[in-house]
């Protein structure tokens, strides 16, 4: 028997769709409600248990008092998620924890989402709550398509570093919100104080160094920082075709077309030896579509400049990609 746990707070618009894409489990399903006041459990009801949560701005803990009466399987969805395809496979897990593919526009991201009773799981962060550890993948795949929560989340992340000041993965999530809002200058300084307390090359700094390299390169116009930047990104994962393609822009944008062309070429070449059962996020575009753009752009500015006499043809002459 699988258990469905799903956090609920007025989500009447999404509830039935996600209920709906896991009607082939024929699934126990356990809400908690920590504070609707729509239709979300009127329909609920219809499915399964709704437990009142005191929320007390600690969604981690919320989850945790659900996992006191797990069953056997237990996965975790959100009110406007949808899975796609793979529950199959569940039937054939061994004991242990297993990580989803969690689909957001380009990006899919690999939490753990589906656990066995016998092992033992606690959600961490009272805000982004994460079942840390290690975990197998899987093949099921889930759309997600959340509510706009950025100012409810700041109210939880302040909350956060008031109880506990010295969590500095506070510092990470809310910069990572400053980054959706385009608030460059808020996100750059904020990122650097993660990075001051993060001194390990974790994921989460890594990706913080990646994504500070972005804002460098097309924002702030300063290619040698971004590169900076992006060199430990490579240093930690050299296959990830997101880091190639930016490296590919960082000389684009100097107008090194021949550079810029050798790297967009190795996004696609390293990107492809990439696994699926990698962890880290990935961005579906940049492993073809976007390297294919980028490489069709260097040829097209390369033979216009011959056509117009401004380059060479020996000048632009291209290094073999990696």
């Amino acid at each position: 028997m699988i258990t469905i746990h799903m956090v609920i707070q007025n989500n009447q618009n999404t509830i039935q769709k996600a209920i709906d894409s896991v009607s082939s489990l024929n699934a126990n399903f356990l809400f908690a409600d920590i504070g609707c006041t729509d239709k979300t459990t009127d329909i609920c009801k219809k499915y399964g248990e709704v437990i009142r949560v005191n929320f007390r701005n600690d969604l981690s803990a919320v989850r945790n008092e659900l996992c006191q009466k797990q069953t056997e399987w237990n996965l975790q969805l959100e009110p406007w998620e949808e899975v796609l395809a793979g529950l199959e496979e569940i039937e054939d897990l061994a004991e242990g924890n297993y990580r989803c593919n969690i689909i957001q526009n380009t990006l899919i991201t690999k939490p753990i989402r589906i656990w066995n009773k016998n092992k033992k799981i606690k959600y961490k962060n009272p805000v982004y709550e994460v079942i840390p550890g290690i975990a197998e993948p899987t093949g099921i795949y889930i759309r997600s398509a959340p509510p706009d929560m950025v100012e409810r989340n700041l109210e939880l992340l302040e909350i956060w570093k008031n109880k506990n000041p010295i969590a500095f993965e506070y510092h990470y999530y809310k910069a990572c919100i400053f980054l959706t809002q385009n608030k460059w200058k808020e996100f750059i300084d904020l990122a650097n104080h993660f990075l001051f307390q993060e001194k390990k090359m974790t994921m989460a700094s890594i990706m913080t160094r990646y994504y500070m390299a972005t804002v460098y390169c097309y924002v702030l116009k300063d290619q040698k920082k971004a590169l900076e930047l992006l060199m430990y990104c490579f240093a930690k994962k050299p296959l990830m075709a997101e880091f190639w393609c930016l490296l590919g822009d960082i000389y684009y944008e100097t107008d090194e077309y021949s550079k810029a062309k050798c790297f967009y070429e190795n996004a696609k070449i390293l990107g492809s030896r990439r696994l699926n059962s990698d962890e880290w996020p990935f961005d579906i575009s940049k492993y073809k579509d976007y390297p294919d753009k980028m490489i069709t752009s260097c040829d097209e500015i390369v033979s216009k400049a011959i056509k117009i006499g401004q380059v060479s043809k020996t000048s632009l002459a291209s290094s073999s990609p990696a």
